[in-house]
């Protein structure tokens, strides 16, 4: 059995960093003007034909299982950890796992020798779940998520969360390190513009060397299937991004250089033993984003460094179509985040700037709109994941979603079944509680799909407000009824709003509070973009109107729900 020793870590630290000169990493695959061995072709094909299965849906589960109180008549605790969020899965459209150990940088669930395992720490208050009983009958949540993926055929990943700072309000999580080496710490003792004070600087060599020892830890004691790297929990890499600046050149070489070293490794070890590692990451869904906070994401997938690329989190800015063409541009799939989705009034949002055109204001609502509570529906779910197909998704990837018997399973990753299921569709699900200015300097102006829902209206004006709206459904086949619903505030203005879709003007309206609702004639909408245009007829009334929300409902004959 594994222990932590995180004065012993240290040490073996510093003495592979002064080896590591003296060690020749593993060959990637081929190396510019070097050309490939037979061998070295055969599992670089290997690769590909792995990175490129078919996955409908990927599950990411955060190992908070692991935290489920152990029962009677279930000595092992086995059962009951796995009923929490794995058992139920067995024949749904589940076909990958990407299983999570770690809440917060250098603190894991499972064994390590180079991490500290908090389930050995005394105080740190996770001993009564089933995950300290299974570590004492010599096994951990990660093993038993691998054997039992291996006994169902389902793809399995370990996920690293690359800086993840939950430990900032929960010293439970803490790993002892970060107290013993505050130099690993971007903050240092001062709290940064962006991030927590406990995100590990990516500048640092050894905080480098503890990644690339953690990876290559699970890759040796583990039969994983492939790592996912999210750097998506927390988008906070270096100090001079943190403190407000840009990630420098030379930084984003230095990241760059230790996602090689972890592709040298993982092919190197795929090789031993006769099957491939693969290596997926989650990130930002802008090339600019990802340049300032240190990611030169074009980089890393022109240079074959990642097999898998997934896009989206608490924010959006671009629609999935960039994603899409950036990964297959390289022979990379990619599959859209789609997070859960969480309430989006909050009238404590203060203030911000945008520049996308000159009608964006930023207004914090003061009451739900009711679309809002839609955004959790069945239909809602099936909207997303249709319009992510239908800009060439290669399957849905699912975060923070941790009920197993939920129907989306059974659904959302059959492209077949979507096309007649009723659906409905909004331009922002998560709302904007962490909008990309929370992580980056003028992170706001970097939105290219507009984030427009209660907490992000638009100001309707006399001059013509354009909202672009893509839906995934071909209206003209089955000829489904498509109503169309805009939240126009206030509704005392309802009568002075006009509205076109595709150029064609949308008529005999109905008005309910503050919801402005037309049936949408199939000729009028397409499959793919649609133009929403809202104006407002001259006339002296006060006050400033504003369109909160647009929501498209489909549905068929005979629809699924």
């Amino acid at each position: 059995m594994f222990r932590t020793n995180t004065q012993t870590a240290s040490v073996l630290i510093v003495a592979i960093t002064m080896a590591a000169s003296a060690i020749a990493a593993p060959a990637i695959g081929h190396k510019k003007g070097n050309p490939m061995s037979a061998e070295e072709t055969t599992f670089v094909e290997l690769r590909k034909k792995a990175a490129h299965r078919k996955r409908r849906i990927i599950l990411n589960n955060d190992g908070g299982d692991g935290l489920a109180k152990k029962v009677a008549g279930d000595s092992s605790g086995l059962d009951h950890f796995l009923k929490q969020r794995t058992t139920a899965l067995v024949g749904s459209q589940v076909d990958t796992i990407f299983y999570c150990t770690g809440w917060a940088f250098g603190s894991m669930l499972h064994r390590t020798k180079v991490a500290e395992n908090i389930l050995l720490r005394p105080g740190a208050g996770y001993q009564d779940g089933v995950l300290r009983d299974l570590l004492d009958q010599g096994t951990d949540s990660l093993q038993v998520m691998v054997e039992f993926c291996r006994k169902n055929k389902l793809e399995v990943f370990w996920s690293m969360r690359m800086n993840d700072t939950h430990d900032a309000k929960n010293p439970l999580l803490r790993a002892t390190m970060k107290a013993e080496h505050p130099e690993y710490l971007i903050g240092g003792g001062k709290k940064p513009k962006y991030g927590q004070w406990t995100a590990v600087d990516f500048g640092n060599a050894d905080v480098r060397e503890l990644v690339y020892r953690y990876i290559e830890e699970v890759c040796t004691n583990y039969d994983v299937d492939g790592v996912e790297m999210d750097f998506f929990r927390h988008p906070v890499l270096f100090k001079s991004h943190a403190f407000g600046g840009v990630a420098s050149d030379e930084e984003r070489a230095l990241l760059a250089d230790l996602i090689r070293r972890i592709r040298e490794m993982t092919d190197a070890i795929g090789r031993k033993r006769g099957k491939p590692i693969l290596l997926a990451t989650r990130v930002p869904d802008s090339v600019e984003f990802c340049r300032t906070i240190g990611i030169d994401l074009e980089g890393w997938l022109r240079d074959g460094l990642v097999d898998m690329l997934i896009t989206g989190a608490y924010f959006r800015l671009n629609p999935w179509e960039y994603s899409v063409e950036l990964g297959h541009r390289y022979g990379v799939p990619v599959y859209p985040s789609l997070d859960n989705p969480v309430g989006v009034v909050d009238p404590k949002i203060p203030e911000r700037e945008f520049s996308l055109n000159d009608k964006l204001r930023w207004v914090s609502a003061t009451k739900e709109c009711p679309v809002d509570a839609k955004r959790r529906s069945m239909a809602s779910w099936r909207g997303r994941a249709a319009r992510a197909f239908d800009a060439g998704a290669d399957g849905i990837y699912l975060f923070n979603m941790f009920t197993p018997t939920h129907h989306m399973l059974w659904q959302i990753g059959d492209r077949e079944y979507l096309k007649t299921a009723s659906k409905l569709y909004v331009l922002h699900w998560r709302g904007t509680r962490q909008p990309p200015s929370n992580y980056m300097t003028k992170g706001n102006m970097l939105y290219h799909e507009l984030p427009l829902n209660p907490m992000f209206p638009l100001e309707i004006r006399e001059k013509t407000l354009t909202v672009n709206f893509p839906i995934g459904d071909d209206l003209s086949g089955a000829q489904p009824a498509a109503i169309a619903e805009f939240w126009v505030q206030p509704a005392t203005c309802h009568e002075s709003v006009s509205v076109t879709c595709n150029g064609k003007p949308l008529t005999g309206g109905t008005s309910t509070g503050e919801r402005l609702r037309f049936a949408l004639p199939s000729a009028s909408a397409k499959q793919g973009k649609n133009v929403f245009t809202l104006s407002r007829a001259p006339g002296p009334e006060a006050g400033k109107v504003f369109l909160r929300d647009i929501a498209l409902e489909i549905t068929y004959p005979a629809a699924k729900k």
